[in-house]
């Protein structure tokens, strides 16, 4: 079962149906998510319904995390552990914060507890995020937690994007 997790800022709960109205405060700003944002609140409704329709690699460890400030209880973003498609051995590390909180170290700690939960694990080796070489600040965030970039970049959705990776088995 996917995990709540805590950090000193901040309650990570799995990402439900019900929080509609919270996760289109993400994924439904243009500036948060330049590469797909989602246009109404019904579309990103249908786009959480195929992320929970299935849990990854049939596990149901690993997904999508609502975080909310510990403090006030405010929605600042998400951040997720999930497979690659093209990497069937790999997990991916993201996260995507409510503009308000740019800038605090949220991004950080939320990815940071979430490796915590992944590393040393016998069953994950390889960690990525795949990061626009033009978002410094995930790059930032993938630095700060150890990540390192690997030779060769990708493409995603026509952008290209650098692949940092961090070994998750000890």
């Amino acid at each position: 079962m996917q995990p709540v997790l805590h950090t000193e800022r901040l309650h990570m709960r799995p990402v439900t149906l019900d929080d509609g109205e919270a996760f289109h405060l993400i994924w439904g700003d243009p500036e948060v998510i330049w590469w797909g944002h989602r246009n109404s609140i019904d579309d990103t409704r249908e786009f959480m319904r195929n992320l929970t329709a299935v849990s990854p690699l049939g596990r149901d460890d690993i997904g999508w995390w609502l975080l909310l400030e510990r403090a006030t209880g405010d929605v600042i973003g998400d951040a997720v552990l999930q497979p690659v498609p093209r990497l069937p051995l790999e997990i991916e590390i993201g996260w995507h914060l409510v503009r308000s909180h740019w800038g605090r170290g949220y991004a950080t700690e939320a990815a940071g507890r979430l490796l915590e939960y992944a590393i040393g694990r016998p069953d994950l080796d390889v960690i990525i995020a795949d990061i626009a070489f033009t978002n410094n600040r995930s790059i930032s965030v993938a630095e700060r937690l150890g990540m390192t970039p690997r030779p060769d970049p990708i493409e995603r959705g026509g952008i290209p994007h650098g692949v940092w990776e961090i070994r998750a088995a000890v």
